[in-house]
């Protein structure tokens, strides 16, 4: 299995109380070119999911509406696609083609959301939170199998 790349989680604040989230640094890259972002790591989302002036800027296409549900209800998307790279050490590792939804609504998601469908297939993730620390995250790309 090829190398993993770690990742600390960040520490943010929500009311008060310490939160650590996976954000993971990415190039994102469209027709209209590429822009880095940093996205949630999101084990329990399907699809992953972009905000519309993200979205545009990409030159994404956004003729495909649809309606997702969530715990929080539902609401109209974009559906689209999008080739994204994990900036590592080294680089950034080879592009994925990633199902992406794009809320129609102003604000949603309130952070870019990185979820399991392609990503999750194409790489082992692993999570270690650590004792008192921010603890870490780690990507390792799984190299395609031959027949």
């Amino acid at each position: 299995m090829a190398p993993g790349h770690s990742f600390e989680f960040a520490e943010i604040r929500i009311s008060g109380e310490r939160v650590l989230r996976p954000n993971l640094p990415v190039v994102l890259t469209g027709p209209m070119g590429s822009f880095r972002a940093t996205m949630l790591l999101d084990t329990g989302a399907d699809i992953s999911m972009v905000g519309l002036p993200l979205a545009r800027a990409l030159g994404l296409d956004l003729s495909t509406r649809d309606r997702v549900f969530g715990v929080s209800g539902s609401t109209p998307v974009f559906r689209t696609s999008v080739l994204l790279e994990v900036l590592v050490p080294t680089g950034r590792t080879p592009a994925l083609k990633i199902p992406l939804w794009v809320p129609t609504k102003a604000g949603l998601p309130p952070e870019p959301i990185l979820g399991r469908e392609v990503f999750f297939q194409e790489n082992e993730v692993s999570f270690d939170m650590g004792r008192g620390a921010k603890g870490r995250f780690t990507v390792t790309h799984r190299p395609r199998r031959t027949p």
